[in-house]
């Protein structure tokens, strides 16, 4: 378990606008304030602080396994969680600037098998968590098998037996089921998997290796 990153991103520039502080002694007063954040024996963060080009800390902080009480590296491999969402928005947004997909479309345009009650639901509503489907994670029938490996299909199933929690367009409300469907429709347009399309059209041309 580890804290939100929302955090870091909050409390590091928070410190980098303070002025005047010279900067030979921004490090140590991101060490103050980071060490004083994540505690020793509690969830951690892996943390890169960057400044014109120039490293100015890296280093872990707390633990990156409280279960097991591993201490966090810097270079410590995290369960990527929802961070993947904003590679997906990407890939689906050069699509649409490509022509390739239309984010007003119904999204049983792209996968027929899409239940009739979605009928009103687009991507720009998957896009936004404005689509109505529920999160999956709020079914006790789901989180009783949370730790299992799904495939998107399988999900896909589990969530057509749901009733929309609201009608499309007119709620916000987070759902981790969007995002899965916009991965299916990624690659329904492409006819690559998600994994390979990501990592040809942003990650290598980004130089992002890790």
């Amino acid at each position: 378990m580890l804290l939100h990153p929302l955090a870091c991103l909050t409390l590091v520039p928070a410190l980098l606008a303070q002025a005047p502080l010279p900067p030979e002694r921004i490090p140590a007063e991101l060490e103050r304030l980071l060490s004083r954040t994540f505690k020793a024996d509690a969830p951690g963060a892996a943390v890169l602080v960057l400044r014109g080009g120039k490293v100015l800390l890296r280093k872990g902080y707390g633990l990156a396994s409280v279960e097991l009480g591993v201490p966090m590296a810097p270079d410590a491999v995290l369960h990527v969680a929802s961070v993947g969402k904003q590679f997906t928005a990407v890939a689906l947004l050069r699509l649409a600037e490509q022509g390739k997909v239309d984010l007003q479309a119904p999204i049983g345009t792209y996968l027929p098998d899409a239940p009739p009650a979605w009928s009103g639901i687009t991507l720009t509503h998957l896009l936004t968590h404005t689509s109505g489907i529920d999160n999956l994670w709020n079914d006790p029938a789901f989180r009783a098998h949370e730790r299992e490996d799904w495939t998107p299909d399988q999900l896909l199933a589990w969530m057509k037996t749901k009733p929309l929690a609201s009608a499309p367009g007119t709620r916000f409300a987070y759902a981790t089921a969007n995002y899965t469907l916009l991965a299916m429709v990624l690659e329904k347009v492409t006819g690559t998997p998600y994994a390979a399309h990501v990592d040809a059209t942003l990650f290598k041309p980004l130089g992002m290796t890790r």
